[in-house]
């Protein structure tokens, strides 16, 4: 069984058992699904709520068509075990995806402000301030800005 481990404290990384991911596993879609799904209540979500967020131009057989070769992509490279499709519903195994923004949050929660901040890479490392408001919100600078908000500018430390 492959495990992913994915950094979206700064530019979005993703490693399968310690290795580069193969390419099609880091297609822009697939990426965001995928964070997406780990960061979901059960790692999971329902077939339509994915195709709205991820495929809504599309018609609704292309965007079936794309959820199904997302899902595929993620059985080749995690394992059929770890990549749940019900007629209705999709979910990720618990240990399917590791994410460095829960790392964050667990190492905030017990209060190891040192080993809290070493996840976060980028932008967000070298300013105590969150990316600009009209930078694009994507996965992974949603996820640092969940991570500046446990940051407190005034005292410069995690809060």
């Amino acid at each position: 069984m492959s495990a992913a481990s994915l950094n979206v404290l700064g530019p979005a990384q993703c490693t399968v058992d310690g290795q580069p991911a193969p390419a099609e596993l880091l297609w822009r879609k697939h990426l965001a699904l995928l964070v997406y799904l780990a960061r979901s209540p059960r790692r999971a979500r329902t077939r339509e709520h994915l195709i709205g967020l991820l495929w809504s131009e599309r018609d609704e057989k292309a965007a079936r068509h794309s959820l199904s070769e997302a899902l595929r992509v993620f059985r080749r490279v995690l394992g059929d075990e770890r990549v749940r499709a019900e007629v209705d519903q999709v979910s990720l195994a618990e240990d399917a995806v590791t994410l460095d923004c829960d790392e964050l949050a667990a190492r905030s929660a017990a209060q190891d402000w040192a080993a809290a901040a070493r996840p976060i890479r980028g932008r967000l490392s070298r300013s105590r301030s969150p990316p600009a408001p009209n930078t694009a919100i994507t996965l992974p600078l949603v996820s640092r800005r969940a991570a500046a908000s446990t940051f407190s500018s005034e005292s410069g430390v995690w809060a």
